[in-house]
């Protein structure tokens, strides 16, 4: 997404109703996810540790749930009680009457919690459980083998795959010196398995084992900082290789490892019911709550990938069908990814997410940071996209979906590309040519983006965040918001909230907005920024079309409203030049993916009508 003159454009997606909504959701009882930035800004002090948001936990470590009311819902006389425990806990209940609460279990066993409370006259009564346990490691890590009888013995492929990763290797890279000279022991908690100072901790996480060892915080702070500098001399034969001395107890502890995500698993023993497994973006926020090398919070999920949660949420059966590939996080690896399609993906709001287990593996490290993809990417349109680097894996949802051949479809499909096709615009293809191929002259000239941008997307939309990190709405830009931002006709250099210099200066040495003037293609005697003179053209399109269809609504941004009977009524060119309309409109880029291709895809439309 790319912001213009201030205000985000967003695309608005009509959807037909394919059946009834499902019924207002129930009262559900939510395990939260806890992060460093939640704990900074809770006013209540009831936050203070972090949580993974599953309900196995390491025993002795808080979970925190909530009931949250609807607006229109009357509640009274709530109340959160244990109802079964492990014979020998005397864990209780904290301000028992309150929506939000935490338990802290103090021993191992099973915990039913049970809220209760009357709505709207009507008494409700849920109740979790939360499964107190420790931590048994993902196996030892020696020479690159991984030994059981851990998590390894069950799931082997994963932990081989897993061992291959930046996570497998983490602590043992700090401890080797190759990360940072400023380390401090709240990071062992990100770092190590299990690792957790409170005193009714114990659970067999790293920190259990360094008490058994007589290890403290400050002795792997400081040699970790040692090692840091050593390994910055310059002088090879003082580079330390500390994890390699690591005793095996503390190695079995080390780095971030299955348990990290899934929870504490000593009562698991094969029982889905007794490990953690989400596809929430909320989870890995737990560690991943910053951004760059700012160290400033998401105040949100921002990108829009999460945008069609509440839709799929009240009608599943659109899950059913094949917008589960772009819109589910699983149904995006099984379909996608893997093309091991199931029938259904709806299981929960947090399912239905693009979030960060879509694009990401944690099982496999074998593209980079993660990915699930990383390679050529073959159109639905027979086109294949080629060399994209890291924005491969976004080829594969961002294109038009043109399934037949485009002359077909233009004359037929009266809902026009599908949203979001930068890889045709990047690609140049699937706007109407109006009978002059646009590449008979200089083909280079109609993907210069494409071509000359290593990772495609992936290296605009992800650049660097700027100093503020927010724009003035309050939302993220940069990194994994994905959003390029500059006010138009601001000076760079005087905005500290736009990051259009680093995403664009790279390459643009003297670019100040993303709206950089160009020549005046609308026509209208003024050269104007592209995305102003795209916009323009879009609008004198939509005035064309309106002569002869009055019923055409033009919205201030170009994007042109056309009733499906008054599009049967059209003649081919003015079909053709609705396709092109939609194709840069829904590309979202307003001309600066592929601004030739853009510019001529419309002004051929316009010359049509």
């Amino acid at each position: 997404m790319i912001e213009k003159s201030g205000k985000i454009l967003f695309v608005m997606i009509a959807v037909s109703l394919l059946a009834a909504p499902v019924a207002a959701r129930a009262a559900e009882i939510e395990v939260l996810v806890v992060s460093p930035r939640i704990i900074s800004q809770d006013a209540t002090g009831l936050f203070d540790q972090t949580a993974t948001g599953h309900a196995n936990i390491g025993m002795g470590e808080k979970a925190y749930l909530r009931v949250t009311p609807q607006a229109d819902e009357n509640w009274s006389g709530i109340e959160w009680s244990i109802t079964q425990r492990p014979a020998a806990s005397q864990a209780a209940i904290p301000a028992a009457t309150a929506w939000t609460i935490a338990i802290q279990p103090d021993a191992e066993g099973v915990y039913e919690v049970t809220f209760s409370g009357v709505r709207n006259e009507e008494k409700v009564i849920l109740s979790k459980n939360i499964v107190a346990a420790s931590f048994v490691g993902a196996g030892v890590l020696l020479n690159g083998v991984l030994t059981g009888p851990q998590c390894v013995i069950c799931h082997r492929e994963n932990a081989n795959g897993w061992k291959e990763t930046v996570h497998a290797k983490l602590f043992a890279k700090y401890l080797n010196g190759e990360k940072t000279g400023r380390y401090q022991a709240s990071f062992l908690q990100w770092h190590t398995l299990g690792y957790n100072p409170d005193p009714l901790a114990r659970n067999s996480g790293f920190d259990d084992k360094m008490d058994a060892l007589g290890i403290g915080a400050d002795d792997f702070v400081n040699q970790i900082n040692q090692a840091y500098r050593l390994r910055h001399d310059r002088n090879p034969k003082n580079d330390p290789d500390n994890y390699a001395a690591l005793q095996d107890s503390l190695k079995d502890r080390s780095n971030v490892q299955c348990e990290s995500c899934h929870g504490a698993g000593s009562l698991h023993n094969g029982n889905t019911a007794r490990i953690g497994f989400t596809w929430s973006v909320r989870f890995c926020a737990r560690c991943h709550d910053d951004f760059d090398e700012s160290a400033k919070p998401y105040a949100k999920d921002v990108s829009g990938h999460s945008a069609l949660v509440p839709l799929f949420r009240d009608y599943p059966v659109l899950l059913k069908t094949d917008c589960a590939k772009c819109h589910s996080a699983k149904g995006f690896v099984n379909i996608a990814v893997q093309n091991t399609p199931g029938a259904v993906y709806y299981e929960d709001p947090d399912a239905n997410a693009v979030s960060c287990a879509a694009c990401h593996d944690p099982h496999n490290g074998q593209y980079d940071k993660l990915l699930r993809f990383q390679g050529n990417v073959k159109l639905d349109s027979g086109e294949l996209f080629e060399n994209g680097g890291m924005g491969s894996v976004c080829v594969i949802c961002h294109q038009s979906r043109i399934q037949t051949p485009l002359e077909t479809f233009i004359a037929t499909n009266s809902a026009g590309p599908h949203y979001g096709p930068q890889a045709d615009m990047l690609l140049g293809v699937n706007a109407w040519d109006f009978g002059v191929p646009f590449d008979s002259a200089d083909p280079t000239k109609y993907k210069i983006h494409k071509d000359l941008v290593q990772d495609t997307c992936a290296a605009c939309h992800m650049a660097k965040t700027p100093a503020n990190g927010f724009n003035a709405e309050g939302a993220l830009v940069g990194g994994h918001s994905f959003k390029i931002v500059n006010r138009m006709g601001t000076a760079s250099q005087d905005d500290d909230v736009s990051n259009v210099l680093n995403a664009c200066r790279p390459c643009h040495l003297t670019i100040k907005t993303i709206d950089r003037p160009v020549a005046d293609y609308d026509g209208n005697g003024k050269a104007e920024g592209i995305q102003t003179e795209v916009i323009g053209l879009l609008k004198k399109i939509g005035l064309a079309l309106q002569a002869n269809h009055p019923s055409i609504v033009i919205a201030d941004d170009g994007y042109l409203e056309v009733p499906a009977s008054v599009f049967n009524q059209m003649s081919f060119n003015e079909k053709a030049a609705l396709h092109n309309s939609r194709m840069v409109y829904r590309d979202g880029s307003f001309g600066i993916h592929n601004p030739r291709y853009a510019v001529e895809a419309l002004q051929r439309a316009l010359r049509a009508l």
